[in-house]
């Protein structure tokens, strides 16, 4: 696939499932060794993420903060298992919440891990956390979690469908897999084809492999696909952007969450920049067991 400027151009703008599908053996391979280079490389400082990131205001008062708390108030879990956490940045809005028990955290990123070790979890801590650097499909964990949560990581992650499958395997009977991911919609396609235009469409650009580490946005198709490959159900998704003004299409719209987001309706959510969605277990396949 990755040896065209047609594969090329499917790889970057086709929807991550569908994506994974066409690659080749080595070439999924080589997208993997990528993804954990770039990760690591990327990443080695995480004092200075926060400013990298423009976070300049505390978790709970962003917007994903906002839907971590609301999610917490509705679910109420004693265990969370958080898969990408960069710098713990959201941690502290999950150890603080009254009824968690357990806390874990799993990176790739080894700086990441240390630095929540060291900056975020305190000797005090009520909750018992477990922070684990490594590959999240050949870790083996001791227990079932009432919440899974990927907050702007599952884009660094290609094979999806197996870490959503591993996820369910591990997710008590009540709980719910949370993703806040950014929306692979009408700006992002934009930013895509430019980029496509002036970088890669090159063959000095394709020819690297390196190149091609995993940075995929989530997309309403992959959503449905996810639900069905792992017999999940969605039982909450919308869409957000990043906008100012959107107070005052809060005052009309009355979210839930403290401001304005949409239901899946196209000629809205492919304008959108982040989609927020939870998947619980679908009790149908559940009473086939």
């Amino acid at each position: 696939m990755l040896n065209s400027h047609l594969g090329v151009f499917l790889y970057f703008m086709l929807p991550n499932h569908l994506m994974w599908r066409l690659l080749a053996t080595d070439e999924k391979a080589a997208l993997l060794e990528s993804t954990r280079l770039h990760n690591n490389a990327q990443y080695a400082n995480p004092g200075s993420y926060d400013r990298d990131h423009m976070r300049f205001i505390p978790a709970g008062e962003t917007k994903e903060g906002r839907i971590v708390s609301w999610a917490i108030g509705s679910y109420s879990p004693s265990s969370v298992l958080e898969i990408g956490p960069g710098n713990g940045f959201y941690a502290r809005l999950f150890l603080d919440s009254p009824n968690l028990i357990n806390y874990t955290a799993i990176d790739i990123v080894k700086p990441f891990i240390e630095y929540i070790a060291k900056e975020v979890i305190r000797a005090d801590d009520r909750v018992k956390s477990e922070l684990i650097c490594g590959d999240f499909l050949r870790t083996e964990f001791k227990r079932k979690f009432d919440m899974i949560v990927f907050i702007n990581s599952i884009h660094h992650i290609p094979n999806r469908t197996e870490f959503m499958q591993k996820c369910v395997s591990h997710l008590s009977e009540n709980g719910c897999i949370l993703l806040i991911e950014p929306r692979h919609g009408i700006s992002r396609i934009t930013q895509l084809c430019l980029k496509y235009i002036k970088y890669y469409s090159r063959k000095k650009f394709w020819a690297d492999r390196n190149n091609f580490s995993s940075h995929h946005f989530l997309t309403f198709s992959e959503i449905r696909h996810i639900a069905k490959k792992c017999r999940l159900r969605v039982s909450h998704l919308f869409f957000y952007s990043i906008i100012k003004g959107d107070r005052q299409l809060a005052n009309i719209f009355k979210p839930k969450i403290g401001f304005f987001s949409c239901r899946h309706f196209v000629p809205l959510s492919l304008f959108a920049q982040f989609v927020y969605a939870v998947f619980e277990k679908d009790r149908r396949y559940c009473l086939d067991q």
